[in-house]
């Protein structure tokens, strides 16, 4: 990074959408703790997943 450079780009949060700016802010891509740690809940209790590449017909079968 630029020393002196500033992002002052805004942003949603992905967990409420509030606008954010990343800028000085500890909770990153989230506006706050909450939103964050709700995210982390959202994975343990698995509403969240990476999907799996997808069988062919033919192994289906």
């Amino acid at each position: 990074m630029i020393k002196g450079f500033t992002d002052t780009r805004i942003f949603k949060c992905p967990r409420c959408g509030k606008p954010i700016s990343f800028e000085k802010n500890p909770h990153r891509p989230f506006c706050s703790k909450k939103c964050k740690t709700m995210d982390l809940g959202s994975w343990f209790v698995e509403e969240y997943q990476i999907s799996s590449p997808m069988e062919s017909e033919e192994k289906l079968m």
